[in-house]
């Protein structure tokens, strides 16, 4: 006989394109389930010596290396399991303006869009330099967001409820992305209520899902960072390299495929997603009663 297990959290869903960690990384969610819908045999892998440290693992499809010494579960994985719902789909059918902002600044400070405005230019924030985002809505129309060596990347203004979101749209073969690297210190929050349309309430980063798949979302090369929030990428996230990525007390990260690899150490944890409105995908494990 089945047995249905309740909806368990999840704090990192790969959809279609599954969920990697491979190389020396280290994945870590305690609290809660990492979960993969894609189908094929390897739907999650970890691969080389790679860590995972999580509540368990749950996919449709098969888990290759899920029972490695390497991998840390307070239950055991699960596959061949139900779909996970994606509480982020409504995202999609969005539609985001196209009138043009002027050119963004690239240091200092810098004003949100909100949804009747985007900028069109991309921003790279120099070496040892600080952008300094105020709380609102950003909208980033093909442009991207990325960092160098040093930089320093915040929301001094965030507090009490208040946050950023990131959108990134455009031509589907012109969306932009993000690239987080070179040693920068990105300390950032969604807010609990975004202002400009609530169904963003949440939500640090989304990357439009008419983007073509091929430039995945990069936090790489050493960064440090603390990150509240919902990120959703309908394409692909990858962490790499040597990166150290501190999440909140509440953290959902939803993306078309996750891939974990290199020396890059990645700590995910939900424990205070009850005082937040980020939306967390729900897991229903089903197992042979025994």
């Amino acid at each position: 006989m089945a047995q249905v297990s309740g909806a368990a959290k999840a704090c990192a869903l790969g959809l279609d394109g599954g969920l990697t960690m491979s190389g020396n990384s280290l994945s870590s969610g305690p609290d809660c389930i990492m979960a993969s819908n894609a189908t094929g045999p390897a739907a999650i892998s970890v691969n080389g010596s790679a860590q995972v440290v999580a509540y368990s693992l749950s996919t449709v499809g098969g888990c290759t290396g899920c029972s490695s010494a390497n991998v840390q579960l307070n239950k055991p994985y699960a596959e061949y399991q139900l779909p996970v719902s994606n509480p982020y789909q409504l995202l999609d059918s969005k539609s985001f303006p196209t009138s043009c902002l002027g050119s963004p600044p690239s240091q200092g400070t810098i004003l949100p869009t909100g949804l009747t405005h985007a900028y069109c230019q991309s921003i790279s924030v120099p070496g040892q330099k600080t952008l300094d985002f105020s709380p609102g809505t950003y909208v980033f129309r093909n442009a991207s967001f990325s960092t160098s060596g040093g930089s320093r990347i915040t929301c001094s203004t965030c507090g009490a409820g208040t946050g950023l979101t990131m959108i990134f749209t455009g031509d589907p073969a012109s969306i932009g992305t993000i690239s987080i690297s070179g040693q920068a210190q990105v300390e950032l929050r969604a807010p609990t209520t975004n202002t400009d349309d609530p169904d963003f309430d949440g939500v640090l980063f989304y990357r439009d899902a008419r983007a073509v798949s091929g430039t995945a979302v990069s936090i790489s090369g050493g960064s440090d960072s603390v990150i509240s929030g919902a990120m959703y990428f309908p394409t692909s996230v990858q962490f790499s390299g040597n990166s150290g990525v501190q999440f909140s007390s509440c953290t959902a990260l939803v993306a078309g495929s996750v891939d974990l690899t290199g020396s890059s150490a990645t700590y995910v944890d939900v424990s205070g997603c009850d005082e937040s409105s980020v939306r967390l995908p729900r897991v229903q494990i089903i197992r042979l009663a025994e």
